[in-house]
Protein backbone atom coordinates (compact mmCIF):
# COMPACT_ATOMS: atom_id res chain seq x y z
CA UNK A 1 0.00 0.00 0.00
CA UNK A 2 1.07 3.09 -1.13
CA UNK A 3 1.36 6.36 1.03
CA UNK A 4 1.01 9.44 -0.77
CA UNK A 5 2.09 12.90 1.20
CA UNK A 6 -0.28 15.67 2.24
CA UNK A 7 -0.31 18.47 -0.42
CA UNK A 8 2.19 21.54 1.08
CA UNK A 9 0.09 25.06 1.65
CA UNK A 10 2.37 25.93 -1.11
CA UNK A 11 0.50 23.32 -3.83
CA UNK A 12 -2.94 24.15 -2.19
CA UNK A 13 -2.82 28.10 -2.86
CA UNK A 14 -1.04 26.87 -6.44
CA UNK A 15 -4.70 24.57 -6.91
CA UNK A 16 -6.71 27.42 -5.45
CA UNK A 17 -5.42 30.47 -7.03
CA UNK A 18 -3.00 29.67 -9.86
CA UNK A 19 -0.57 31.82 -11.25
CA UNK A 20 2.61 32.49 -8.75
CA UNK A 21 2.67 31.32 -5.29
CA UNK A 22 5.49 33.97 -3.58
CA UNK A 23 4.61 32.15 0.08
CA UNK A 24 2.25 30.21 1.80
CA UNK A 25 1.21 30.68 5.45
CA UNK A 26 -1.39 27.85 6.97
CA UNK A 27 -3.05 28.16 10.02
CA UNK A 28 -5.80 26.88 11.97
CA UNK A 29 -8.01 29.55 13.58
CA UNK A 30 -11.15 28.47 15.79
CA UNK A 31 -10.90 24.46 14.38
CA UNK A 32 -10.86 26.13 10.64
CA UNK A 33 -7.84 25.63 8.12
CA UNK A 34 -6.68 28.69 6.57
CA UNK A 35 -4.22 29.83 4.06
CA UNK A 36 -2.71 33.41 3.79
CA UNK A 37 -1.20 33.74 0.34
CA UNK A 38 1.38 35.98 -1.21
CA UNK A 39 0.87 35.60 -4.90
CA UNK A 40 0.77 37.17 -8.51
CA UNK A 41 -1.03 36.50 -11.90
CA UNK A 42 1.74 35.77 -13.32
CA UNK A 43 5.77 36.22 -12.86
CA UNK A 44 6.77 39.58 -12.66
CA UNK A 45 3.24 40.68 -12.03
CA UNK A 46 1.76 42.65 -8.82
CA UNK A 47 1.62 41.00 -5.60
CA UNK A 48 -1.57 40.34 -3.85
CA UNK A 49 -2.34 38.40 -0.01
CA UNK A 50 -5.20 36.67 -0.28
CA UNK A 51 -6.87 34.63 3.02
CA UNK A 52 -7.73 31.31 1.92
CA UNK A 53 -10.75 29.22 4.11
CA UNK A 54 -10.92 25.54 4.05
CA UNK A 55 -14.56 24.82 3.21
CA UNK A 56 -15.84 21.05 1.95
CA UNK A 57 -12.61 19.60 1.51
CA UNK A 58 -10.93 22.81 -0.87
CA UNK A 59 -9.58 26.08 -0.49
CA UNK A 60 -11.63 29.03 -1.19
CA UNK A 61 -10.97 33.22 -1.01
CA UNK A 62 -12.57 34.89 1.40
CA UNK A 63 -9.97 38.16 1.68
CA UNK A 64 -7.34 40.26 -0.15
CA UNK A 65 -5.88 42.99 -0.08
CA UNK A 66 -7.07 46.09 -1.90
CA UNK A 67 -6.46 46.40 -5.35
CA UNK A 68 -3.38 49.11 -5.26
CA UNK A 69 -1.47 47.33 -2.53
CA UNK A 70 1.48 45.33 -4.09
CA UNK A 71 1.61 47.32 -7.19
CA UNK A 72 3.73 49.69 -8.86
CA UNK A 73 4.95 52.20 -6.51
CA UNK A 74 3.24 50.69 -3.77
CA UNK A 75 5.34 46.81 -2.39
CA UNK A 76 4.32 44.64 0.31
CA UNK A 77 6.93 44.29 2.82
CA UNK A 78 4.92 41.38 4.54
CA UNK A 79 2.14 39.52 5.56
CA UNK A 80 0.59 37.38 8.23
CA UNK A 81 -1.98 35.65 9.51
CA UNK A 82 -3.02 35.71 13.82
CA UNK A 83 -5.86 35.55 16.24
CA UNK A 84 -4.80 37.80 18.69
CA UNK A 85 -7.99 38.51 20.48
CA UNK A 86 -7.59 34.83 21.07
CA UNK A 87 -11.87 34.88 19.48
CA UNK A 88 -11.47 32.11 17.19
CA UNK A 89 -11.55 34.11 13.90
CA UNK A 90 -8.46 35.67 12.09
CA UNK A 91 -6.74 38.79 11.58
CA UNK A 92 -4.78 39.63 8.93
CA UNK A 93 -1.43 41.42 9.21
CA UNK A 94 -0.09 43.06 6.38
CA UNK A 95 2.27 45.94 5.48
CA UNK A 96 3.05 47.73 2.45
CA UNK A 97 5.47 50.91 1.40
CA UNK A 98 3.57 54.37 -0.73
CA UNK A 99 7.14 55.90 -1.55
CA UNK A 100 7.84 59.04 -3.76
CA UNK A 101 11.40 60.78 -4.88
CA UNK A 102 11.19 62.57 -1.86
CA UNK A 103 9.22 61.35 1.00
CA UNK A 104 7.41 57.71 1.49
CA UNK A 105 5.33 55.93 4.12
CA UNK A 106 5.54 52.47 5.12
CA UNK A 107 2.00 51.33 6.38
CA UNK A 108 0.49 48.87 8.54
CA UNK A 109 -2.47 47.02 8.88
CA UNK A 110 -3.96 44.60 11.31
CA UNK A 111 -7.91 43.47 9.24
CA UNK A 112 -9.87 42.00 12.06
CA UNK A 113 -12.32 39.68 9.95
CA UNK A 114 -14.87 39.28 12.37
CA UNK A 115 -15.66 42.58 13.22
CA UNK A 116 -14.60 44.43 9.71
CA UNK A 117 -12.66 46.68 11.22
CA UNK A 118 -8.54 47.60 9.65
CA UNK A 119 -6.31 48.76 13.50
CA UNK A 120 -3.47 50.86 11.09
CA UNK A 121 0.26 52.33 12.02
CA UNK A 122 2.61 53.97 9.60
CA UNK A 123 6.05 55.59 9.29
CA UNK A 124 6.35 58.59 7.55
CA UNK A 125 10.02 59.50 6.10
CA UNK A 126 12.18 61.60 3.73
CA UNK A 127 14.61 60.28 1.36
CA UNK A 128 17.45 61.82 3.19
CA UNK A 129 17.95 59.11 5.04
CA UNK A 130 16.71 60.88 8.42
CA UNK A 131 14.68 58.76 10.68
CA UNK A 132 10.90 58.87 10.03
CA UNK A 133 8.33 59.26 12.18
CA UNK A 134 6.11 56.79 13.93
CA UNK A 135 1.84 57.75 13.57
CA UNK A 136 -0.63 55.11 15.59
CA UNK A 137 -4.25 55.17 14.95
CA UNK A 138 -6.51 55.95 17.23
CA UNK A 139 -8.35 52.90 17.42
CA UNK A 140 -5.29 51.15 18.34
CA UNK A 141 -5.25 53.12 22.04
CA UNK A 142 -8.36 51.51 23.20
CA UNK A 143 -7.70 48.97 25.95
CA UNK A 144 -9.56 46.02 24.02
CA UNK A 145 -7.06 45.91 21.53
CA UNK A 146 -3.98 46.02 23.13
CA UNK A 147 -2.19 42.84 21.92
CA UNK A 148 -2.70 44.21 18.59
CA UNK A 149 -0.95 47.22 19.69
CA UNK A 150 1.66 44.94 21.28
CA UNK A 151 1.70 43.47 17.92
CA UNK A 152 2.37 46.53 15.90
CA UNK A 153 5.17 47.73 17.96
CA UNK A 154 7.05 44.80 17.41
CA UNK A 155 6.48 44.90 13.54
CA UNK A 156 7.56 48.68 13.29
CA UNK A 157 10.37 48.39 15.20
CA UNK A 158 12.08 45.88 12.99
CA UNK A 159 12.03 48.92 9.97
CA UNK A 160 14.74 50.39 8.88
CA UNK A 161 12.90 53.46 8.28
CA UNK A 162 13.90 54.06 12.10
CA UNK A 163 17.04 54.60 11.61
CA UNK A 164 19.41 57.19 11.07
CA UNK A 165 21.29 56.52 7.51
CA UNK A 166 22.24 59.94 7.00
CA UNK A 167 26.20 60.99 6.09
CA UNK A 168 27.50 62.39 9.57
CA UNK A 169 27.79 65.76 7.32
CA UNK A 170 24.81 66.08 6.77
CA UNK A 171 23.24 65.13 10.02
CA UNK A 172 25.25 67.98 11.78
CA UNK A 173 24.03 70.21 8.88
CA UNK A 174 20.29 68.85 9.20
CA UNK A 175 20.84 69.99 13.39
CA UNK A 176 22.49 73.21 12.53
CA UNK A 177 19.53 74.21 10.02
CA UNK A 178 16.81 72.98 12.34
CA UNK A 179 18.39 75.25 15.44
CA UNK A 180 19.26 78.39 13.27
CA UNK A 181 18.21 77.70 9.64
CA UNK A 182 16.22 81.10 10.09
CA UNK A 183 19.76 83.35 9.97
CA UNK A 184 20.38 82.47 6.69
CA UNK A 185 17.17 84.10 5.63
CA UNK A 186 17.47 87.42 7.41
CA UNK A 187 18.94 90.57 6.72
CA UNK A 188 21.77 93.19 7.81
CA UNK A 189 19.73 95.09 10.23
CA UNK A 190 18.69 91.84 12.29
CA UNK A 191 20.60 91.81 15.62
CA UNK A 192 23.45 89.23 16.06
CA UNK A 193 22.41 85.57 16.83
CA UNK A 194 23.38 83.79 20.02
CA UNK A 195 24.43 80.24 18.60
CA UNK A 196 25.90 76.93 20.04
CA UNK A 197 28.02 75.33 17.45
CA UNK A 198 27.45 71.79 16.55
CA UNK A 199 30.74 70.02 17.82
CA UNK A 200 32.09 66.70 17.34
CA UNK A 201 35.83 64.90 18.41
CA UNK A 202 38.51 65.70 15.96
CA UNK A 203 38.64 62.07 14.87
CA UNK A 204 35.44 61.62 14.27
CA UNK A 205 34.08 61.42 10.57
CA UNK A 206 32.39 65.06 11.04
CA UNK A 207 36.16 66.18 11.33
CA UNK A 208 37.29 63.83 8.49
CA UNK A 209 35.33 65.92 5.89
CA UNK A 210 35.95 65.09 2.47
CA UNK A 211 35.38 68.01 0.66
CA UNK A 212 37.04 71.49 -1.28
CA UNK A 213 38.16 73.82 1.11
CA UNK A 214 37.75 77.16 -0.47
CA UNK A 215 39.45 79.22 2.33
CA UNK A 216 41.59 78.46 5.27
CA UNK A 217 42.31 81.51 8.33
CA UNK A 218 44.46 80.24 11.74
CA UNK A 219 43.21 81.89 15.13
CA UNK A 220 45.50 80.70 17.74
CA UNK A 221 45.00 76.67 18.49
CA UNK A 222 41.78 77.30 16.34
CA UNK A 223 41.76 76.69 11.95
CA UNK A 224 38.89 77.80 10.37
CA UNK A 225 37.58 76.81 7.03
CA UNK A 226 34.99 77.68 4.20
CA UNK A 227 33.51 75.12 2.39
CA UNK A 228 31.12 76.36 -0.20
CA UNK A 229 28.77 73.58 -0.40
CA UNK A 230 28.57 72.95 3.35
CA UNK A 231 29.73 76.35 5.63
CA UNK A 232 31.82 77.62 8.04
CA UNK A 233 33.50 74.99 10.20
CA UNK A 234 36.17 75.34 13.28
CA UNK A 235 39.32 72.77 13.98
CA UNK A 236 40.28 73.63 17.59
CA UNK A 237 43.41 71.38 17.74
CA UNK A 238 43.78 72.00 21.87
CA UNK A 239 40.38 71.27 22.51
CA UNK A 240 40.25 68.25 20.27
CA UNK A 241 36.70 69.02 18.16
CA UNK A 242 35.65 70.15 14.93
CA UNK A 243 33.06 73.00 15.05
CA UNK A 244 30.04 73.54 12.46
CA UNK A 245 29.56 77.00 12.45
CA UNK A 246 27.52 78.49 9.96
CA UNK A 247 25.54 76.25 7.25
CA UNK A 248 25.87 77.58 3.62
CA UNK A 249 22.84 77.46 0.92
CA UNK A 250 22.62 75.20 -1.54
CA UNK A 251 22.87 77.73 -4.04
CA UNK A 252 25.18 80.00 -1.92
CA UNK A 253 28.15 79.58 1.14
CA UNK A 254 31.05 80.95 2.39
CA UNK A 255 33.75 81.95 -0.07
CA UNK A 256 37.45 83.76 1.50
CA UNK A 257 37.72 84.46 5.16
CA UNK A 258 39.16 87.52 6.97
CA UNK A 259 40.11 88.44 10.67
CA UNK A 260 38.56 92.03 11.30
CA UNK A 261 38.68 93.35 15.05
CA UNK A 262 38.79 89.91 16.28
CA UNK A 263 35.42 88.71 14.40
CA UNK A 264 35.46 86.17 11.24
CA UNK A 265 34.11 87.67 8.39
CA UNK A 266 32.58 85.03 5.59
CA UNK A 267 31.24 86.26 2.40
CA UNK A 268 28.81 84.31 0.27
CA UNK A 269 30.08 83.84 -3.12
CA UNK A 270 26.65 84.31 -4.95
CA UNK A 271 24.87 86.97 -3.09
CA UNK A 272 28.10 89.09 -2.29
CA UNK A 273 26.31 89.16 1.84
CA UNK A 274 29.05 89.06 4.25
CA UNK A 275 28.23 86.74 7.86
CA UNK A 276 30.30 87.85 10.84
CA UNK A 277 30.80 85.15 13.34
CA UNK A 278 32.57 86.63 16.91
CA UNK A 279 34.25 83.27 18.57
CA UNK A 280 34.26 85.17 21.95
CA UNK A 281 30.37 85.81 22.20
CA UNK A 282 29.71 83.28 19.60
CA UNK A 283 27.30 85.26 17.73
CA UNK A 284 26.14 85.25 13.94
CA UNK A 285 25.09 88.80 12.51
CA UNK A 286 24.95 89.78 8.59
CA UNK A 287 27.31 93.00 7.70
CA UNK A 288 25.20 95.79 6.92
CA UNK A 289 25.86 96.99 3.25
CA UNK A 290 27.56 100.28 2.72
CA UNK A 291 25.35 102.63 0.88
Amino acid sequence: MVSLAAATPVQDAKAALGGVIDAAQAKTIGGTPYLLVTHRRFAGGDQTVTLLKRFAGRYTPVWFTPRDVGGLGFPLLGAELTDLNKDGAPEVFYAYVNEGNEYGRELYQIVDLAKSVAYTAEIDYAQDGSPGTIFVGKSLNAPAVKAFLAFMEQKIARSDRLKDTRNPITRVSDTWMERYGAFLEQDALDPPLRITPVSAPLNSDVCRIDGSVDAKLTVGTTEYRSYFGLGLMAFDKAAGVCQLIMVGLDHDGPDTLQRINQEIHVPFRVSGRTAVYNPASRTLRWLKATP
